[in-house]
């Protein structure tokens, strides 16, 4: 009995370790779809992240160009409002210049118009 009982024991022994191989070629084959499945998630991620960066590469660069435009802008407009200060000022000369003549001319005609020994008003 005992042989038999050697033989019954190495029997089961035998039939868990076939259980428990089983058991590890399914969750072998589990790991591997998870880890493929991994893969395809990461592969996809990389692909998102590479199309993200290259936007926002390119909206870096349209930003760049717009600041480039308004420098631009801003410089032109200051060109401009200094031109346009500079005729102000040749239009406030002038103005000077023109009331200078017509005070001339007032006292000219204001000349002829009184007689002699009549005084200018106040």
């Amino acid at each position: 009995m005992d042989i038999e009982r050697a033989v019954q024991l190495v029997v089961e022994q035998q039939t868990n370790f076939i259980n428990d191989l089983t058991e590890l070629r399914a969750l072998v084959t589990r790991v591997a779809q998870q880890q493929s499945d991994l893969t395809q998630i990461v592969g996809g991620m990389h692909q998102e992240v590479g199309d993200v960066i290259r936007e926002v590469a390119e909206n870096q660069r349209q930003m760049s160009e717009n600041q480039k435009q308004l420098w631009e802008s801003h410089r032109q407009t200051g060109d401009k409002l200094n031109a346009f200060g500079d005729k102000l000022n040749e239009l406030g000369d002038k103005i000077n210049h023109m009331g200078d003549k017509l005070d001339a001319l007032i006292d000219i005609v204001d000349g002829m118009i009184r007689r002699p020994g009549e005084q200018k008003g106040p």
